[in-house]
C-alpha cells in the first residue's frame, strides 16, 4: 500500500501537531501515535475521545480492522461509515448490485440525500 505524498507534506498529528511519517501501513508520530490508512486515505479520528457520531466510532473500528463492524452486504462500500439510515442501506446495496452508470453508488446515494447540494 502507498500513500499520496501530499498527506505527509500537509497533515499533522491532531493531538500535538507533530510531523507524520509513513510506515507502509499507518501514519505515525515521533511520540508513537498511529493513524491507520484505508485504501490510501488516512483515518485521523481519535479513538480515546468520546465520539459524538455513531459513524465516527464505526470508522475507527473499520480502519483498525475490526471485522465485526463490516456490513457484509457490500463490504467494499463501507456502509457502516456513511451516515445513512438502516432503511437506506438496502437501497444502496441495490445500487451497488446494479452498478449502472458512471457515478459511484455511495456518492449517488449521498448526493440524493442532499437534494443535489452535496
Amino acid at each position: 500500500m502507498t500513500i499520496n505524498s501530499w498527506y505527509l507534506e500537509h497533515l499533522r498529528c491532531p493531538v500535538d501537531g507533530s510531523v507524520l511519517s509513513w510506515n507502509r501501513s499507518a501514519l505515525t508520530t515521533p511520540a508513537g501515535r498511529s493513524y491507520p490508512v484505508v485504501e490510501g486515505l488516512p483515518v485521523m479520528l481519535l479513538p480515546d475521545k468520546e465520539q459524538t457520531m455513531r459513524i465516527a466510532g464505526a470508522s475507527i473500528e473499520r480502519a483498525n480492522g475490526n471485522p465485526d463492524v463490516v456490513d457484509s452486504r457490500a463490504p467494499d462500500f463501507y456502509l457502516e461509515t456513511l451516515g445513512i439510515s438502516d432503511e437506506e442501506k438496502p437501497r444502496l446495496v441495490e445500487l451497488v448490485r446494479r452498478r449502472s452508470g458512471h457515478i459511484d453508488p455511495a456518492v449517488s446515494m449521498l448526493v440524493s440525500g442532499t437534494s443535489g447540494n452535496a
